[in-house]
């Protein structure tokens, strides 16, 4: 199970008290937002702007010192790399060279097999691969074809198919590519990441490799208490 933000039903999305706490509880991963602060420390946000001392200003806009004043519990890459977990990268910075400094913070601390970071397009992964060839990627888009060519350029790495698009015949098919599969729980009816205890085993049921969700205190005590039975 990995913790959308760390268990981000309990705790406020990203924040250091939601890593612990899904560490805690059994999470097998952590999923992350991060940004470049405009001294250089990377930082677990998801919002492209923040309050810093009443004024709302863009986090590459503002140094460290000022957010973690202003942010409780303001977590940095460091931190989340602390908790020992493997982590899925979900960075922000829309210029390349700051992506790749992320990444390249992240190797420097870690094992590369400890990270899978998430990629837009299939031109950004192939860059990404060039700049730091050891760790897993995740497909982001929605658009089958498109996600047909990463896995064919990127066998073994991961496809996030989100919940309400997940069927045993499209886990299947992307499983015959190689490729592994991450659900992300949610629809448009309830926020990224939301499941409930019905609706986690109907989707446990499809057999993904990963599941991202805000409550991972709810996924452990269902899977726990309650024998799924596989599609076929």
């Amino acid at each position: 199970m990995i913790a959308h933000g760390g268990d981000s039903a309990s705790y406020p999305a990203n924040s250091i008290w939601a890593f612990q706490h899904a560490r805690q509880v059994g999470a097998d991963a952590l999923e992350a937002d991060l940004r470049v602060t405009a001294d250089g420390r990377i930082v677990c946000l998801h919002d492209e702007e923040v309050s810093v001392r009443s004024k709302t200003t863009a986090v590459g806009q503002a140094e460290y010192r000022d957010l973690h004043a202003c942010s409780a519990g303001l977590a940095t890459l460091e931190d989340l790399i602390g908790f020992g977990l493997p982590v899925y990268l979900d960075v922000k910075e829309l210029v390349e060279v700051s992506r790749v400094e992320v990444l390249r913070t992240a190797v420097a601390h870690a094992n590369p097999a400890r990270f899978v970071v998430g990629i837009n397009r299939v031109s950004d992964g192939i860059a990404l691969r060039k700049a730091v060839s050891d760790i897993r990627q995740v497909a982001l888009m929605h658009d089958d074809h498109e996600l047909a060519e990463f896995t064919a350029l990127f066998p073994g790495h991961w496809v996030r198919l989100h919940e309400t698009r997940t069927t045993f015949e499209r886990v299947e098919h992307f499983r015959r590519r190689k490729a592994k599969i991450m659900v992300t729980c949610g629809s448009l009816a309830k926020p990224s990441g939301h499941t409930d205890r019905d609706a986690f085993i109907q989707l446990l049921r499809l057999r993904p490799d990963g599941v991202v969700l805000n409550d991972p205190g709810l996924a452990l005590r269902t899977l726990a208490n309650a024998a799924v039975p596989l599609a076929k």
